[in-house]
């Protein structure tokens, strides 16, 4: 089952989308969604980048989303400024601006890095 949660701030909104087994049946669709543009930002930590990244870079190029991924080591210990700010630079490197869609591929750290980045 999806969850669609609509997190709003006076400046801003963004949208979480949580659940399992959807990277197969809703990824694109909710890329879609949220998008016109191709671009999209996948973020991730490493164990969930070996276990899922070349499935979701597959499913993405499929769908027609010309996908870029990083990941950063997993754990606790990545949780700080410097991985934000490697996140920023990753995004800045590959031309993205604060419209483009970034997906947070895990839970945990990779929910608070990349929702904190984002």
């Amino acid at each position: 089952m999806l969850k669609h949660l609509l997190l709003e701030t006076k400046s801003s909104h963004s949208e979480i989308y949580i659940g399992s087994g959807i990277l197969e049946s809703q990824l694109v669709p909710v890329c879609r969604q949220l998008t016109t543009n191709k671009k999209v930002a996948v973020v991730t930590d490493s164990t969930v980048f070996d276990l899922y990244g070349d499935a979701v870079m597959r499913i993405l190029q499929d769908g027609g989303f010309s996908p870029v991924m990083m990941s950063f080591p997993a754990g606790e210990a990545s949780k700080h400024l410097g991985t934000v700010s490697d996140i920023y630079t990753f995004l800045s490197n590959h031309d993205f601006s604060r419209s483009d869609p970034i997906i947070a591929l895990g839970g945990g750290v990779v929910g608070d890095i990349v929702g904190f980045a984002a």
